[in-house]
C-alpha cells in the first residue's frame, strides 16, 4: 500500500536525457526561473498531463514504474486537487486534496482513504508545492534553492533546481528534491519533472510529465470514480 508522504504526491519521475551547461551566473539564472514561475503560477488553474513514475530501492534489482494520467486543479490559492490514474499491471486511482487522500484498487474493488491529521498535513501541503501554480516566493519561504543548471527534458529545455526542505519534519523524510522547470513552450514556468531523495539518499523516486496540457479541470474531473459496489475500507490517520 502506498505512503502516502513522497509516494501519494503527483507530485512526478524519469532522470534528464542531457545536460546542457550555459556560462550566466547562477544568481541570474535563478532570477529567470523565479520570473517564470511566478508568471506561470499567476494564471494557473489546471492541467492534465502523461506521468511517468519510477521507485529506486537500492536493495531491489528492479525498479518499480508506473505510468498513467494526471489531473491537477487549484480552486483557490494553495489549495490543490489531484487525481492520479495509473496503467495496468498495477492499476490504481489516486485522489489527493488538502484534508484526505484516497486509492481505489480496481482489481479488489476496494478504497482506502486516508485522513491527514495536523502533522502529516503541513507535510502534504509544502509538496503541493513542488507541483504547480506556485510563486517562487512559495518556493523561497519552505526550501532552500540552488540552481542546478539547464537540462533537456523529453525533448524540451528546462531548468534543474535543488531544494532542501526548511521544514524538520520533511527534512527528516525527505532530505532533497530536484525539481524541472520547462523554459520554453507553452507549459514555460511548470514543473515537468520531479524528484524525491528519501532518507539515506540511496532510495527515490522520479516522475515525468509529458504531453502538459495547461486548461481548466472541473471538480468532478478530480473526483473519485470507483463503482458503488467497491469495499471502503477503514479509514487510515496519518
Amino acid at each position: 500500500m502506498p505512503n502516502l508522504r513522497p509516494s501519494l504526491v503527483p507530485i512526478g519521475i524519469m532522470a534528464a536525457l542531457a545536460i546542457l551547461p550555459y556560462g550566466a551566473p547562477a544568481a541570474d539564472d535563478l532570477a529567470t526561473v523565479f520570473s517564470s514561475l511566478d508568471k506561470a503560477a499567476a494564471g494557473f488553474r489546471g492541467l492534465s498531463a502523461d506521468v511517468h513514475k519510477v521507485k529506486h530501492t537500492s536493495l531491489i534489482p528492479d525498479d518499480d514504474i508506473q505510468t498513467g494520467k494526471i489531473l491537477v486543479r487549484r480552486s483557490k490559492p494553495h489549495e490543490l486537487q489531484m487525481r492520479v490514474d495509473f496503467d495496468p499491471p498495477d492499476q490504481q486511482q489516486v485522489v489527493l486534496d488538502g484534508t484526505k487522500a484516497e486509492i481505489y484498487y480496481p482489481k479488489r474493488n476496494s478504497i482506502t482513504p486516508y485522513i491527514l491529521g495536523k502533522a502529516s498535513r503541513p507535510m502534504a501541503e509544502q509538496l503541493l508545492l513542488l507541483g504547480w501554480g506556485t510563486s517562487s516566493q512559495d518556493l523561497k519561504n519552505t526550501f532552500e534553492i540552488t540552481y542546478g543548471g539547464q537540462e533537456m527534458v523529453t525533448g524540451q529545455k528546462t531548468a534543474r533546481l535543488e531544494l532542501i526542505p526548511k521544514d524538520k519534519d520533511l527534512l527528516a523524510h525527505v532530505p532533497k528534491f530536484e525539481l524541472w522547470v520547462s523554459e520554453d513552450g507553452p507549459a514555460a514556468g511548470t514543473a515537468v519533472q520531479v524528484k524525491f531523495y528519501e532518507r539515506g539518499g540511496k532510495d527515490y523516486s522520479i516522475a515525468t510529465y509529458t504531453n502538459v496540457k495547461l486548461q481548466n479541470i472541473s471538480e468532478s474531473q478530480v473526483k473519485l470514480t470507483a463503482p458503488k459496489n467497491a469495499l471502503r475500507e477503514k479509514p487510515i490517520h496519518l
